[in-house]
């Protein structure tokens, strides 16, 4: 569902953080999953290179991928640069106040450019044109279409998918001549990466000693405490932002660690695995795959659940 009439978001009144946290004291989630189960990942990719649509549970995100042609930054005049944007413009109505989203916004930014900027997981030298004059600029456009909890893994997976999903046009530079070939001229170019960090988010509740793991919202509001832990492939950390009212020891971090670094190491799998099935897809003479399209269940959609399931019984 991509509307909601209720203005007020759930888990915010005394009552319902009373009800979810005595849940979770039971080991109880209204969606029947155990804390430590993820919510099904579905990607959709669009016909437009580097455009992808996420779906977990009720959780919705678009992102797309687009460059630009521009100058390198003074200190570091060989390197292209990575623009990260987050809009939740489109679930305005869970609060009245606009400053709620506006901070929601910058903490989201903050957050992913941490992961995939800080991190220096594409490889930016890769999009340098001519040294201290041309450089590839790529920006993602990440829009929220709905919110049902677990925003930040959603958003990580989506700008990871399209970032590696995107193809830029070739491009030479010869005597002092900038030329950008055609698709039809040359071939377009995959992003190059050093490595894929994805990230896992916990809540962590004073009544349990259980964090759980992928958060609806009404557990997310619930929550006394989040810790958001981002790990790459080879399973290394990345990112590590933990904050709430509930104190957060080191076994629970370990024990939330161990957990991300595999589910980040399986998603980065599943990504690979829904890029090639695309591939293939895209082989054959087909339809335009719009954005209402891709948004609905006529567009192919991939399911993490399901091709891990094909994998293990292979």
């Amino acid at each position: 569902m991509f509307m909601n009439s209720n203005f007020f978001e759930p888990g915010k009144s005394k009552p319902e953080r009373t009800f979810i946290q005595t849940a979770v004291k039971q080991h109880t989630r209204f969606d029947g999953r155990k804390s430590t189960e993820f919510r099904d990942v579905q990607l959709n990719f669009g016909s437009d290179w580097g455009t992808v649509a996420v779906s977990m549970g009720d959780t919705k995100v678009l992102a797309q991928v687009s460059c630009d042609i521009g100058m390198p930054t003074s200190a570091r005049p060989n390197e292209g640069t990575l623009f990260l944007n987050v809009d939740i413009k489109g679930v305005s109505f869970l609060d009245e106040v606009q400053t709620t989203h506006d901070q929601r916004s910058l903490t989201l930014n903050s957050l992913l450019e941490r992961t995939f900027r800080s991190s220096r997981c594409l490889d930016l030298e890769s999009l340098c044109i001519a040294v201290e004059q041309y450089v590839w600029c790529v920006r993602v456009d990440i829009n929220v279409l709905n919110h049902d909890g677990n925003l930040y893994d959603a958003s990580t997976i989506a700008a990871m998918t399209a970032l590696m999903h995107f193809r830029r046009p070739e491009v030479s530079y010869i005597d002092g001549k900038l030329h950008t070939y055609s698709e039809r001229e040359r071939e377009l170019m995959p992003l190059l990466f050093l490595h894929y960090p994805v990230s896992c988010t916990y809540c962590v509740y004073k009544s349990s000693n259980y964090p759980l793991v992928d958060p609806t919202l009404l557990e997310e509001n619930a929550a006394d405490s989040v810790i958001v832990l981002s790990f790459n492939s080879y399973q290394e950390l990345c990112t590590l932002n933990a904050g709430g009212s509930a104190p957060t020891n080191v076994r629970t971090i370990m024990q939330c660690a161990r957990g991300a670094a595999k589910r980040s190491k399986d998603l980065v799998q599943f990504i690979r695995k829904a890029l090639e099935l695309d591939e293939q897809r895209r082989q054959v003479p087909q339809q335009a795959v719009g954005l209402l399209d891709l948004l609905s269940n006529k567009a192919p959609r991939f399911s993490f659940k399901q091709l891990l399931a094909e994998d293990a019984m292979e």
